[in-house]
């Protein structure tokens, strides 16, 4: 749906959790989005690059971060490092997927992310999903 100035907006029902999903790969973005889709109350939105991640961030305010971490222009940590700078976006938990996490783990535990290793199952998803979404850091 596009506002008066043109920009699209996007409504998400009040009750949904809005994950934002960002994969270079478009194949399993799809994937990613039509299984989080049929995932009760949750609704996922796809970037392929951190450049449209970092302007999507800015008109919905994502519940949850599902980022690979081998993207084009920053890996998925710095990508969370960039919107956790941002007013409003400190607490947002992340999900950090890679096929190569045993190599970045250090790298992601040190900001308390959680890893997904890929390939992953629908049942693993879901269960990193609903841990991800329940996340409470604490205030500091």
């Amino acid at each position: 749906m596009l506002d008066n100035q043109g920009h699209t907006s996007i409504e998400v029902p009040e009750t949904a959790k809005t994950i934002l999903i960002v994969e270079d790969d478009e194949d399993i973005g799809e994937f990613l989005t039509l299984a989080i889709s049929q995932m009760t109350h949750k609704v996922g939105f796809v970037s392929t690059t951190s450049a449209t991640a970092l302007q999507v961030v800015h008109h919905i305010k994502p519940d949850l971060l599902l980022l690979d971490y081998r993207l084009d222009e920053m890996n998925g940590v710095e990508l969370y490092d960039r919107i956790h700078a941002i007013e409003g976006f400190e607490t947002v938990p992340a999900i950090v997927m890679s096929a190569s996490l045993a190599q970045f783990q250090r790298e992601i535990e040190q900001r308390h992310l959680s890893g997904l290793a890929k390939p992953f199952s629908l049942d693993e998803l879901s269960q990193a999903i609903e841990q991800g979404l329940s996340f409470s850091p604490q205030q500091g």
